[in-house]
């Protein structure tokens, strides 16, 4: 029975800060609906998840991009090795994406880590005065890449 105190009959309460029962005289507060759990860690988690996806779907499409622009071009202009590792890394960020979506670790790494790595033959374009045709498309991929990266790290983050 709450008392006008807003004090309730009971023997034993925890205290707060140790989280062990403590026995009191008979009389236990109540607390106070300010001083209940707020669900803000859920809906923070569940926003991570939904910016984490937005990326997860960025870095799939430009995988997938760049598959289908590369593998009809290999060996075209740029070298053999770097058209090879470019697939490899656009499969590896393919492989990520399904236990990246699950949100497991390993898969956000994976999408992240080869994502960063895809774009590193790509500079090469920047510093070459005969493929100055192609900044601006290297400039947009790199900018996609970065926000894909950055969107795609926010599923690491816990509650």
């Amino acid at each position: 029975m709450l008392g006008a105190s807003g004090l309730s009959a009971s023997t034993v309460v925890c205290d707060p800060p140790s989280g062990e029962p403590v026995i009191t005289a008979g009389i236990a507060p109540v607390p106070r609906k300010d001083t209940m759990p707020s669900t803000a860690p859920a809906s923070t988690s569940r926003r991570n998840r939904i910016i984490s996806r937005v990326g997860i779907v960025l870095a799939a499409l430009l995988a997938l991009i760049e598959l289908v622009s590369t593998v009809p071009n290999v060996g075209g202009l740029a070298p053999i090795a770097i058209d090879l590792t470019t697939i490899t890394l656009d499969v590896a960020t393919l492989v990520g994406i399904y236990p990246a979506w699950r949100g497991r670790a390993w898969g956000l790494w994976l999408v992240i880590i080869s994502r960063a790595i895809t774009f590193l033959p790509t500079l090469p374009v920047f510093f070459a005065p005969e493929a100055a045709d192609f900044i601006p498309a290297a400039a947009t991929a790199l900018a996609i890449t970065l926000v894909a990266i950055v969107l795609t790290a926010f599923g690491l983050r816990r509650k």
